[in-house]
């Protein structure tokens, strides 16, 4: 019996990470005259294409959330009894996919863990050329082994470092220039995405548990390595960044949980400071317009939860000597022509973002 396919890929990384090249905008300094900066504020809505669920952490009653009595569900996050998607969330959602459309820098990659291997394969988590060299090595036809990130697998993606001074500004990665980094706020701050149309549910969502993240399963090479205690398996290559399909994926059980089904719609509002042209169409193609892939949210997505369409309602920028603000007239124009940008810029990664488009796109049978 063969395993099943997951349910998601790899957007494969550019050569190398590169640095924003327009430091001097990022501090609160004033910046060069010739290079065009946007400041405003964007007015956006959300239609929930696909059940959303960002879990709060806790466990409601299925009858306190408008679902049909008689069981316990996860909760999603909510304000004054209203759910709300957390502007962290929104945020969070469009800045792995913008890391993915340009060089920037991979964060939030664990270097080590302990995995079972069993010469039986049903049992084992490690795949059964590297569970052949652990046995002739051991003796032992099962057990646990560590699992480890070579120390120059990640390369120069490495995380930006903490911006501790000024000059700091210059080793900030486009999407950490854009979103911000250790010691470093960023540009944008999204609010919390609140409901204005309810659509009613009865019955609670069911998904199952999907099998938890394995170091080994983003490694392109892996070997094992005799050690001086004890051996261990090392990874000395990552595949790529981890985006999940479309389409619905059984784990193993189901658990109930509650959700924002489809057709509701919630509106929240995007600031931002000092952008590029190009940096604010990158944003609009991130969250799903013009070409963008469609974005995700939330929980549940190897199940096909999480996927909302996001469009542009209004946008105000300040004036460039900072006295008032305007409402763009021509919204459709303005938004193509932004977008129209991000593919021009020297950070820009054509490959990641005609691959994650791919992804998005494709169908699980």
């Amino acid at each position: 019996m063969a395993r099943r396919e997951p349910p998601y890929d790899f957007v494969p990384l550019p050569s190398s990470k590169v640095s924003f090249p327009y430091p001097e905008i990022l501090g609160h300094d004033s910046w060069k005259a010739e290079i065009r900066v946007l400041t405003g504020t964007m007015s956006l809505s959300a239609v929930v294409r696909t059940p959303v669920h960002v879990g709060s952490g806790l466990y409601e009653l299925s009858e306190e959330v408008g679902l049909r009595p008689g069981s316990v569900v996860r909760g999603i996050v909510r304000m004054r009894d209203k759910p709300i998607i957390p502007g962290s969330s929104l945020k969070g959602a469009v800045r792995a996919v913008y890391e993915a459309c340009t060089k920037s820098c991979l964060r939030l990659v664990g270097r080590s863990q302990r995995e079972d291997y069993s010469t039986v394969w049903r049992k084992s988590k490690l795949p059964k050329s590297i569970v052949d060299e652990i046995v002739e090595i051991t003796g032992q036809d099962k057990g646990k082994i560590q699992v480890s990130l070579a120390k120059d697998a990640l390369g120069d993606f490495k995380q930006c470092p903490e911006v501790k001074r000024p000059e700091d500004l210059k080793n900030l990665c486009p999407a950490c220039a854009l979103f911000g980094g250790m010691g470093y706020r960023g540009r944008v701050r999204f609010s919390d995405a609140r409901v204005v149309r309810v659509v009613p549910k009865e019955e609670a969502k069911e998904v199952g548990s999907p099998y938890s993240p394995h170091l080994h399963r983003a490694g392109e090479k892996l070997k094992v390595v005799r050690g001086d205690d004890s051996p261990y398996v090392e990874v000395s290559k990552l595949r790529g960044r981890k985006f999940y399909r479309y389409g619905g994926w059984r784990g193993r059980g189901g658990e109930p949980i509650d959700y924002l089904p489809e057709g509701t719609v919630l509106k929240f509002r995007l600031d931002f400071e000092k952008l590029l042209p190009a940096e604010v169409g990158g944003l609009l193609l991130c969250m799903g317009m013009g070409s963008g892939p469609r974005l995700r949210i939330g929980g549940g997505k190897p199940f096909g939860l999480g996927e909302v369409e996001i469009d542009l309602e209004s946008v105000e920028l300040l004036s460039e000597d900072g006295t008032k603000r305007a409402e763009v007239k021509d919204l459709e124009r303005w938004k193509r022509e932004v977008m129209e940008e991000f593919p021009k810029v020297s950070f820009f990664y054509k490959e990641g973002f005609d691959t994650l488009v791919a992804l998005w796109n494709k169908r699980r049978s």
